[in-house]
């Protein structure tokens, strides 16, 4: 077995050219809407990083991601200033290597994936495992569906003309098929750096069978209808691709920042009407001197429907990191930094 050693010193390694695209930008929206937070009522000591979010709202509860410290996610009761540390760093039973969140599966279960060792394991909120299986192909991210799972960062047949970026694998964790083309950037560089520098965020649609993605370096935004014979790109916004080089030596795949990288949208949740894409737009180099949190956070956040149209966006009176939503779109809940890690929570608008 060919074995490929990626080392991803931040995320991507880029040239201080931008690459703009002419058309499918994203305009300015016409709604706006101004948010005031409001503190959770959770002691900020307690929070030890910024991190993926999971809100279980009938529990008034939150999973977290945590990247530092000896355990890499929390559960939070945000109500009665209580946090969990779940998730211990370890090699032993039921101890795990990098974990990620990968989706909310009911009102008392959710998945995560730990890409060191290809598992996929479900929980319940009282941190019980349902099931635990191993994905046929290493991936470096995935998201649930009904159906299995949907991954990205297959690093095998990575360097075959027609490699795709999005892999679906079943419930059990057999791959089945692979769709979305990286876009025309005019970059030449090998597949496997177009993997890293395309690395992003997703949310699901249940609903509608619809995968939404967006790029952490440049500012792109996709849809994606996940039919069963043919997914399909259904509506993208490239406003800036990526720009990106090769510095792969030997069988190692080596990234990080330029200086001058631009952060597009930094995390996004959704509902099954609404999408939430948090946009920061910052570049890296302005942001030195307070490091890559300053320059990932924002207060801006943009709506969209499942078809992708552009709703409206807000405009929150606090930098954010991550975001969540309330399955009524009353609700958003953010981490923020203001001294320490904190928690707000914002009431949503009509529209």
């Amino acid at each position: 077995m060919k074995y490929i050693y990626i080392i991803i010193t931040i995320t991507l390694l880029f040239s201080c050219k931008e690459n703009k695209v002419k058309n499918k930008t994203i305009d300015s929206l016409k709604k706006q809407y101004h948010l005031t937070g409001n503190k959770l009522n959770i002691n900020p000591d307690k929070l030890n990083s910024t991190g993926k979010l999971i809100l279980f709202e009938k529990e008034s509860c939150i999973i977290k991601e945590n990247n530092r410290g000896e355990y890499m996610l929390e559960k939070i009761y945000y109500e009665k200033d209580s946090l969990e540390y779940l998730a211990p760093i370890g090699n032993g039973p039921n101890e795990y290597l990098q974990v990620r969140l990968i989706g909310k599966v009911d009102e008392q279960s959710y998945d995560i994936i730990d890409i060191k060792t290809n598992k996929i394991i479900r929980y319940n909120l009282a941190d019980s495992i349902i099931k635990s299986i191993k994905l046929e192909k290493f991936t470096l991210d995935a998201v649930s569906t009904p159906k299995g799972f949907i991954a990205t960062g297959c690093f095998e047949d990575v360097d075959k003309d027609e490699y795709s970026r999005f892999s679906i694998f079943n419930a059990s964790g057999k791959y089945v098929k692979s769709f979305g083309k990286f876009p025309d950037d005019g970059n030449s560089s090998p597949n496997s750096n177009k993997l890293l520098a395309y690395q992003g965020r997703y949310t699901y649609n249940s609903f509608s069978n619809r995968l939404a993605y967006i790029s952490r370096a440049g500012i792109i935004f996709e849809i994606y209808q996940l039919n069963d014979d043919n997914p399909m790109l259904l509506k993208y916004y490239h406003e800036l691709f990526p720009s990106y080089s090769n510095n792969n030596k030997g069988n190692k795949i080596q990234s990080k920042h330029s200086k001058d990288q631009v952060f597009g949208y930094t995390d996004i949740c959704s509902t099954d009407k609404y999408i939430y894409a948090l946009y920061s737009g910052k570049k890296l180099h302005e942001y030195k001197k307070e490091g890559i949190e300053a320059a990932e956070s924002s207060k801006v956040i943009h709506v969209f429907d499942w078809n992708g149209e552009k709703i409206c966006s807000y405009n929150t009176d606090i930098e954010l990191l991550n975001i969540t939503v309330s399955s009524d779109n009353k609700k958003l809940i953010a981490t923020a930094w203001k001294d320490n890690y904190v928690l707000y929570s914002f009431n949503l608008p009509d529209f």
